[in-house]
């Protein structure tokens, strides 16, 4: 098996949504687009020092329409409050998995690993304020 890493880091500058799974529209979120060489099942996990929510799309991801086309989210079942997700990527299909805390206004780093038969390419959307 292989495992492909992302870090990254939520702050003041990335823009705020209401996750599909949240009252409230103070969620810092960071995008990435994982684009897969060939056709498998990944097992993706956080790490971080907060509670992480992670929400896969297919094709586009919305922040006004957060459940438009959400395929898989996950908020615990890693450890410490951290997502783990098992999911099947098709080859030539776009796919975002959006990151996102528990908490309100929450900023800090956070890493994305997935293991599966290939490696994986990790390509951040620039969602930032402009401020």
């Amino acid at each position: 098996m292989i495992t492909s890493d992302y870090l990254g880091f939520l702050s003041s500058d990335n823009l705020q949504f209401n996750r599909p799974t949240s009252n409230s529209d103070n969620h810092y979120y960071q995008a990435i687009e994982i684009t897969a060489t060939l056709s498998g099942t990944y097992i993706f996990m956080s790490s971080s020092t907060f509670g992480i929510y992670g929400y896969f799309y297919e094709n586009s991801f919305d922040p006004y329409y957060p459940n438009l086309n959400l395929i898989a989210s996950n908020s615990d079942d890693g450890d410490n409050k951290q997502f783990r997700i098992n999911f099947t990527l098709q080859f030539q299909r776009k796919y975002i998995l959006v990151i996102t805390s528990f908490g309100y206004n929450i900023t800090g780093a956070f890493l994305i690993k997935a293991t599966g038969s290939t490696p994986l390419l990790f390509t951040p959307i620039n969602q930032i304020t402009s401020e």
